[in-house]
């Protein structure tokens, strides 16, 4: 027999999932608890974020560690998005929020709005996650995806208007 930490009712062991780094071998939370638990952050995604995008807390940062992909740093509240690729999403993501903190982020414009609205108005969203050399291409075509490259934070000298090529 074993507690669920979220129902709190004592259930068998046959009630929780496998998981290798749990006491004794098994998820802390019975599986209906844990269903439960994935329903409802599935279901508060929006619909074109539910398979491929997933917005990253500061406690779930810690998975994305030795991960390469493509992430979004969005205002939430003006829907301008800063674009970036990384080898290392978590340690990129970390270094940008430790910059925005800090108030000398590079990009200037990201700063400024970050200062106007704060912390609370941003996400840090990561768009996919993909093979170290294919991140330039992925991160291409999330820029692309952008409806007008203006909505964006991305200092337009990165980036062509028409190829959205990088200029060195």
């Amino acid at each position: 027999m074993k507690k669920c930490l979220i129902c709190e009712k004592t259930k068998p062991e046959t009630e929780f999932s496998v998981l290798k780094t749990g006491r004794g071998g098994l998820h802390p939370w019975c599986r209906p608890c844990l269903r439960e638990y994935h329903r409802a952050r599935r279901d508060n995604r929006e619909p074109e974020k539910r398979k491929h995008s997933f917005v990253v807390t500061p406690r779930e940062m810690k998975l994305l560690e030795s991960r390469s992909g493509v992430y979004e740093i969005l205002d939430t509240t003006s829907g301008r998005a800063y674009i970036g690729a990384s080898r290392n999403l978590r340690t990129r993501m970390r270094q940008h929020l430790t910059d925005l903190r800090g108030g000398y982020h590079h990009c200037k414009a990201l700063q400024a709005r970050w200062d106007e609205v704060g912390e609370h108005s941003f996400q840090m969203i990561v768009r996919c996650l993909c093979a170290p050399n294919d991140l330039d291409a992925f991160e291409r075509t999330a820029w692309g995806l952008r409806k007008h490259q203006e909505s964006g934070f991305n200092d337009a000298h990165y980036f062509r208007m028409g190829g959205l090529e990088r200029i060195e």
